[in-house]
């Protein structure tokens, strides 16, 4: 009597090698998707600090240029950004000419310097710099 062998041709996948291959594939595209996430969070953070750095930058050449008071305040827009600058009065010296100590004449000549500072907030960051300001007497 001849045994007969059975095989078992069931081709295909189980439902537990499915799931595992659909949870596999999950987890990838969650951390795909989160890297990406990250990446778009990270870009928007350095184009709001590159704007407030050529902001910033901006206003302290149009400062350098500009004639100072002390108590001035001024605030506006640029670059889209709102700013608000304070500048205050920080130290005032004066220079004689020796012809004026010595001879205690009346001045003449010499030269007067200003130190102020200059507080500037653009988009909720504060900044602290300072400008010379030299006025001939």
């Amino acid at each position: 009597m001849k045994k007969k062998i059975l095989k078992h041709t069931n081709s295909g996948f189980t439902l537990i090698e499915v799931l595992v291959a659909m949870l596999l594939l999950t987890m990838a595209l969650l951390t795909v998707i989160a890297a990406f996430k990250q990446f778009v969070d990270y870009q928007d953070n350095m184009t709001r600090y590159e704007k407030i750095y050529t902001t910033v930058l901006s206003l302290r050449n149009q400062l350098s240029v500009a004639s100072l008071a002390s108590g001035e305040e001024t605030s506006g827009t640029l670059n889209g950004l709102d700013y608000k600058y304070t500048v205050t009065l920080v130290d005032q010296r004066e220079n004689f000419n020796a012809r004026q100590v010595f001879e205690q004449k009346e001045a003449v000549g010499g030269f007067e310097l200003n130190l102020f500072k200059i507080v500037l907030v653009a988009d909720g960051h504060t900044f602290e710099f300072f400008q010379a300001r030299f006025r001939q007497r």
